[in-house]
């Protein structure tokens, strides 16, 4: 049996692999550049092996090597990048290896009613405080200088997870998967330190399309937590979604932030849906 790296595309390069076996590619398994999962941050990983051939080590091989290369590239966990609900699914993941699971939910949002509910929280705050939010600098992803982009990579990455070098390649606009201009959002304090970043996919025609824009991460520095500043990058983001003519947009979260869960239940969610992510440490507790 040999193990070989595989280039399925230019952008999954050493992070693909296929077991070959008396020249049949017998298996294949490659891991996301997207990182999830709070405490156990990491990469997606997704193994397929042909019928025939399992029950026979092809998949723990693949497995083996995905979660070296996670652990090389700073992961802490390593998920199933699929959601699992079949009991035979589960049992195959636990063989391999994934054996805790990660509860995440995913709310479809309309993002009038999240602007309209955002708008009227800042409102009330800011009238507890006299009106005054000038220490607050909200700036689109176009407007950051070098500085702030690394600053809004650190907050990212040391908040809400991702691999640093994609996190930057997609904020500086070099990835294939890179971050909206105007709808991604960072908001700075009044010492130019970049304090919350929402990220966001967008698609070109969102105003025409039936499918919706994804926030894939809303981080905010723990001293600002609590007040205005959640709020108002919630109701930049939604400003912006609205400039470019869409309307619905999703936000997943997982268990540790338990804070988001409640936060998107007040706004109102048209759907909510739970999903189950088997996943395993790769550093141990």
């Amino acid at each position: 049996m040999r193990l070989l790296g595989q280039r399925f595309e230019q952008a999954d390069i050493n992070r693909a692999w296929i077991v070959r076996l008396d020249g049949l590619i017998v298996g294949a398994c490659a891991i996301t550049r997207s990182w999830t999962g709070g405490r156990c941050f990491g990469p997606g990983c997704w193994v397929e092996v042909l019928p025939e051939f399992r029950a026979r080590g092809v998949g723990r091989v693949l497995i083996a090597a995905a979660a070296t290369r996670a652990t090389r590239l700073g992961a802490r966990g390593l998920h199933a990048s699929h959601a699992l609900g079949d009991p035979a699914q589960v049992r195959i993941v636990e063989m391999l290896g994934f054996d805790r699971v990660l509860t995440a939910v995913e709310w479809t949002l309309d993002a009038e009613g999240v602007f309209a509910e955002c708008d009227r929280v800042v409102h009330r705050l800011l009238a507890r405080r006299g009106g005054v939010a000038a220490e607050y600098l909200v700036k689109p992803l176009q407007g950051w200088s070098e500085a702030e982009r690394d600053q809004a990579v650190e907050l990212q990455v040391r908040e809400g997870g991702g691999e640093r070098s994609e996190v930057t390649r997609r904020v500086a606009g070099t990835a294939s998967r890179s971050f909206h201009r105007t709808v991604s959002t960072g908001i700075l304090d009044s010492k130019g330190t970049m304090v919350a970043v929402a990220l966001a996919m967008v698609p070109d025609d969102v105003a025409v399309r039936t499918d919706s824009g994804v926030l894939e991460s809303i981080v905010v520095a723990r001293s600002c937590r609590r007040g205005l500043v959640t709020p108002m990058l919630k109701r930049a983001v939604a400003r912006k979604y609205l400039d470019l003519g869409g309307r619905i947009f999703t936000l997943a979260t997982l268990d540790p932030h338990a804070d988001t869960r409640r936060n998107a239940e007040r706004l109102g969610p048209l759907e909510t849906r739970v999903i189950v992510r088997p996943y395993m440490m790769l550093h141990g507790d």
